[in-house]
């Protein structure tokens, strides 16, 4: 496993953030594939004001946790799916690509900030397989906050066998537009 650690409580002082000069990829952090990744206390940010995805999973990118984290789409001012926390999906700029992209992965104890008119789009979305319901298989969905977002605080679709989701905070404390 290979660990990024910003250490205890030093989340919003470890930033990744990423201005998107070409689009190549939505995600901020790309796990195209990749295996055995942790993202513990760092704060993901788009400084984009169209796109951002804190978190891409995708192309069966297996047992990979993002815990502790903050994902900050609040610079993101259109409210299209362009801008998601964390999402896994068969593609690179479209949330809604069915596949196999992801497997035995935790997102836990993470903060996913919208802002009151713009982005997030989905706090947590997972498209899953229309054609093996062993695909996506064992993802955990717990203990995350997710606020300000304009579609969805958490989207499932398809195929995703045996998701936890429980004990998620999800609210629109300052979100002013739909």
């Amino acid at each position: 496993t290979i660990t990024f650690n910003g250490g205890n409580g030093n989340a919003a002082s470890r930033v990744i953030s990423y201005a998107y000069p070409t689009i190549a990829s939505y995600g901020i952090v790309d796990l195209n594939g990749a295996d055995y990744i942790t993202f513990k206390n760092i704060t993901v940010k788009s400084t984009n004001a169209n796109y951002g995805w804190g978190f891409l999973l995708r192309n069966q990118a297996n047992y990979n946790t993002i815990d502790s984290c903050i994902i900050d789409l609040g610079s993101v001012t259109t409210t299209g799916s362009n801008s998601i926390g964390i999402c896994v999906t068969g593609s690179a700029t479209s949330w809604s690509t069915t596949s196999n992209s992801a497997n035995y992965c935790n997102f836990t104890n993470n903060t996913i900030l919208g802002s009151a008119t713009g982005g997030a789009y989905i706090g947590i979305s997972i498209y899953g397989s229309t054609s093996a319901q062993t695909d996506n298989n064992k993802i955990l969905i717990a203990n995350n906050t997710i606020q300000d977002f304009y579609y969805s605080g958490i989207y499932t679709y398809f195929y995703a066998d045996s998701m936890t989701v429980k004990g998620n905070d999800i609210s629109r404390p300052n979100r002013t537009g739909s």
